[in-house]
């Protein structure tokens, strides 16, 4: 017997201090001797599930502990966006995503119940069943802001490990009225520009703000750099040396191309010209603010939305 306990012991061990009833039973361990080792507290029960060996409270463990005990288990939300690298810091508890059809409670992780994890959301870190970045983002919109979305967003599409289709798959397969983050979604997608035109939905929505802000001296949109010619600026007031840049998510998400933005803005310094940059949060959610320092950099006074 001493053999199948230090079988057990090297299973818990790689398991997050855990092992199932069905893998005490494949050890050999009859029902009488596992309730043994319960009521001597050398094993703990984890609800129904299986059993802990092993104390632990590292949440990576915590973590493998779930995907061995509950069938399905899948790294979720805050902890997944953590595995995928794009989050610094590890939640309070460790996120895990089940079926809403189970009912599992596991001491130390905050599980998450839903209904419509489908088997493309999910990728395996690490030997982690993780959501994919895709899905993982979507999740994050319930509890994130939209900026918060696009800088992760951005960060994945430039080390070339989220897709632009993807996302609006994702988006259009469990996106609803209802479901929290649906609305934030729908609007990432808007500012990522998918359809590719000719003027995008950002250049549209800034322009819209750069008519309002009324200066004296107008703006050219496509203006070619002084220069550089075959390069342009999205819009440029010339008379006083401004350019107005529109980081779309799409394009600066692309990889290299916060360093080209850098060295173009550098270029431009050293030409005496001045590049200011608006997100789609600074159009959508920050207008006045575009308006402001719009007019205040021409010299036009802080002004503010018709």
């Amino acid at each position: 017997m001493l053999h199948v306990d230090a079988q057990t012991i090297r299973l818990a061990s790689r398991q997050g201090g855990v092992i199932s009833r069905a893998q005490a039973r494949r050890l050999g361990l009859t029902s009488r001797q596992i309730d043994y080792r319960l009521s001597v507290g050398r094993w703990e029960r984890v609800g129904d599930l299986g059993y802990r060996l092993i104390p632990v409270t590292e949440p990576r463990q915590l973590l493998v502990a779930a995907t061995v005990l509950v069938p399905g288990a899948v790294v979720s939300h805050d902890s997944a966006a953590h595995l995928h690298g794009v989050l610094d810091d590890e939640p309070p508890m460790p996120i895990m995503s089940v079926h809403s059809r189970t009912t599992h409670d596991l001491l130390g992780l905050d599980v998450r119940r839903c209904h419509d994890l489908l088997d493309t959301h999910v990728v395996s870190v690490d030997g982690l069943p993780v959501t994919t970045p895709e899905r993982t983002i979507f999740d994050l919109a319930s509890t994130h802001s939209l900026g918060s979305l696009a800088w992760v967003t951005a960060r994945l599409a430039s080390e070339g490990r989220l897709s632009f289709s993807a996302l609006e798959q994702v988006v259009s397969e469990i996106g609803r009225r209802g479901k929290p983050g649906t609305s934030l979604m729908r609007e990432l997608l808007e500012s990522l520009d998918l359809e590719q035109s000719d003027e995008s939905p950002l250049e549209r929505r800034g322009r819209r703000l750069l008519d309002q802000a009324k200066c004296r001296c107008g703006y050219e949109s496509e203006y070619p750099m002084p220069w550089l010619p075959r390069r342009r600026f999205d819009d440029a007031f010339p008379s006083h040396k401004l350019a107005i840049e529109w980081d779309s998510i799409r394009y600066h998400g692309q990889r290299d191309s916060f360093e080209t933005d850098r060295q173009r803005d550098r270029l431009a310094a050293e030409h005496g010209w001045r590049v200011l940059r608006f997100t789609w949060a600074d159009v959508t959610r920050r207008p006045e603010g575009v308006v402001r320092t719009v007019r205040r950099t021409l010299g036009c006074g802080a002004g503010t939305l018709s």
